[in-house]
């Protein structure tokens, strides 16, 4: 008979990627999710349109928090 062939696990390939092209990334992943949240809303038009203006609101919020992160990494990155 054949000798026993081991089998070798592979470490799983990760892929090493700046930060800032992962908070890019994990900003799409939570705007998907909040959309298919979103998109399961209720009949009530009144309703919808008070609670966009809101999301608008947080969003904007969200966005400079998210420049403001953006920025501070490109300059550690610039500072090396």
């Amino acid at each position: 008979p054949l000798p026993a062939t081991q089998i070798e696990e592979e470490p799983a390939i990760e892929v090493r990627r700046p930060k800032v092209r992962q908070l890019i990334d994990d900003e799409d992943e939570d705007q998907t999710v909040s959309n298919k949240q979103s998109s399961s809303g209720s009949n009530n038009v009144e309703e919808d349109e008070e609670e966009e203006e809101e999301d608008g609101l947080e969003d904007n919020e969200e966005l400079v928090d998210f420049k403001k992160q953006l920025f501070e990494m490109e300059a550690e990155e610039s500072g090396l």
